[in-house]
Formats: structure tokens, sequence, C-alpha cells
């Protein structure tokens, strides 16, 4: 992620903006959920917004990563494991994984 305080969601055949969600700090990482419509972004000040693509720009949760210090990494629990081998992932989970 860019450190602007924007995603930018792309239509590659299109080749153009679909969607930008603008943040009120700098961003550092991002993660898909698997279910194709939610997404967390980690924040240079340790916050991660969770958001839900179908609905508005609003934020849908915010949680607490590290006390002020950036979120470098993050993913859904679930979707891989730390050797980065792919796992099945349970449809009600909704945790984040951070480092």
């Amino acid at each position: 992620c860019i450190r602007d305080r924007k995603v930018h969601f792309f239509d590659i055949s299109e080749r153009k903006v679909v969607k930008t969600l603008s943040t009120e700090s700098p961003l550092t990482s991002l993660a898909f959920h698997a279910d194709g419509h939610t997404i967390a972004v980690g924040t240079l000040y340790g916050q991660i917004l969770v958001y839900d693509l179908r609905a508005s720009h609003n934020v849908k949760n915010t949680l607490k990563g590290h006390d002020n210090n950036a979120v470098n990494f993050l993913d859904f629990a679930g979707r891989v494991n730390l050797e980065g081998e792919k796992v099945q992932l349970n449809e009600s989970s909704t945790s984040c994984l951070l480092y």
C-alpha cells in the first residue's frame, strides 16, 4: 500500500479506477478476505480498518493493532499459514493476523 491514505481499485480490462477508499491515516498493508468483498488495511499508527466493499466507503470495523506502530503485514486467519501455504478458510472467520 502507498502511504497516501487511499486504496484504489482498478478494472484492468477497462483501465480505470472503479472505487477509491480514503482514510485518515497513511496505509502500510492490505489483505483481502476469501469472501471477495471484505478487505482489511493496516495503518502507520497501528489501526486495522475493515471494509465491506459492497457497502459504502465507511469503515465496517476498526481494530487496534500495535500501539502507535505500523501494521506491516496482516491477513485473515485461516487463509494462509506462516509458511505461506494456502489452507482452507472457515467462512465464518473474521479475525485478522497481524505482524
